[in-house]
């Protein structure tokens, strides 16, 4: 079935939200497939994208910033980032905190985890 088309007329037509839709999910698992990123949507939803999983909807600022800062730290080659820094300009007292119980636990060791040292937390890549 082609969903990009629409039915408002018997002439054929693109429908330009499911254009814009396709585009939006599909440039998410394009870039999951081969980088670390965060795309944003504006500024209270983005995805993350990590290469072999599928894109992670990201809701609010201080999840954005949170997860911007550890790529960040991925892609700079030093993957553990102090929750201090991490949380720093949030408002929250541990990342854990910008998270809603179900989805800190959905993420915990799959996307977020303990750094190497007491204190750090890094990306799950």
């Amino acid at each position: 079935m082609l969903t990009h088309l629409s039915d408002e007329s018997e002439d054929l037509v693109l429908s330009r939200d499911a254009l814009a839709q396709t585009f939006s999910s599909g440039r998410n698992v394009a870039a999951g497939g081969s980088s670390v990123a965060v795309l944003k949507s504006g500024t209270q939803s983005a995805s993350l994208c990590i290469p072999g999983k599928a894109p992670l909807a990201i809701l609010g600022a201080n999840q954005i910033r949170i997860f911007e800062k550890l790529v960040a730290a991925y892609l700079a080659g030093s993957p553990d980032v102090k929750t201090a820094d991490l949380i720093e300009d949030t408002g929250v007292k541990s990342p854990q905190q910008a998270f809603k119980k179900r989805m800190w636990e959905s993420i915990l060791d799959a996307c977020i985890a303990k750094g190497s040292t007491r204190g750090y937390w890094r990306l799950v890549v």
